[in-house]
């Protein structure tokens, strides 16, 4: 198996993923210092709370860009199918096959559940957002607090598991 070391891949993924933690963190404050207060003006309520969905939504789209990266480092097929959003997290998330002798290690794997909470809010602001309510959102805001804060670990563990940095870029 050809290196992908060699080229921009590993620049592309670790993008996402400061993408994703950025979306994420910014969701995070927007909900800790404008929606869990009471008494904001209505329509201002209303833009917070539909900047906050956008940018966990967004948060956890650049998360699955990340990880369609990781599986096409591997040369391996992305799910696709009317389950190809949790299917990617759990193929992500899993060692891959082997092939040659390597198998592809798991992207973050303590991260799993977190992520899918933060899937199946993305999967409701998308499918069902003009329902949305804040006020059930804290679940998303946790996971989304554990994934800012480990993410980046488990990025550069990643790259390093997989030879894409060199053992002192950790």
């Amino acid at each position: 198996m050809k290196s992908p070391a060699a080229d921009l891949r590993w620049t592309f993924l670790q993008r996402d993923v400061d993408g994703s933690i950025a979306d994420l963190a910014a969701a995070i404050d927007l909900y800790a210092l404008e929606l869990t207060e009471s008494g904001t003006e209505p329509r201002l309520r209303r833009q917070q709370e539909k900047a906050f969905q956008k940018f966990l939504q967004d948060g956890y789209s650049s998360v699955e860009k990340a990880l369609i990266r990781v599986l096409d480092l591997f040369e391996e097929e992305v799910p696709t199918g009317r389950s190809w959003h949790p299917d990617l997290l759990a193929f992500a998330t899993m060692p891959g096959p082997q092939r040659a002798g390597l198998a592809r290690p798991a992207f973050a794997p303590r991260l799993s559940g977190d992520l899918e909470t933060l899937r199946r809010f993305r999967h409701g602001a998308v499918h069902g957002y003009a329902g949305f309510n804040v006020a059930e959102a804290a679940p998303a805001v946790a996971a989304a607090t554990r994934v800012v804060a480990a993410l980046p670990a488990a990025t550069t563990a990643f790259g390093m598991a997989t030879g894409l940095l060199p053992p002192d870029a950790g």
